[in-house]
């Protein structure tokens, strides 16, 4: 009788888990994203104020 009433919620846990999982796997990659345009920013930066002096 109680696995009847918890087989209901399975499918709802599934998408609960891979909706997070999902979710950080995004921010994850954004993160890294962002950081290595900030790295090559900054080497843009510094290559440019040193042409310049």
């Amino acid at each position: 009788m109680a696995f009847n009433k918890l087989k209901k919620y399975i499918p709802l846990v599934g998408q609960a888990i891979s909706a997070v999982l999902g979710y950080k796997m995004i921010v994850a990659v954004g993160e890294h994203y962002i950081d290595d345009c900030y790295k090559l920013a900054t080497e843009i930066l510094e290559d440019t104020s040193q042409k310049l002096n």
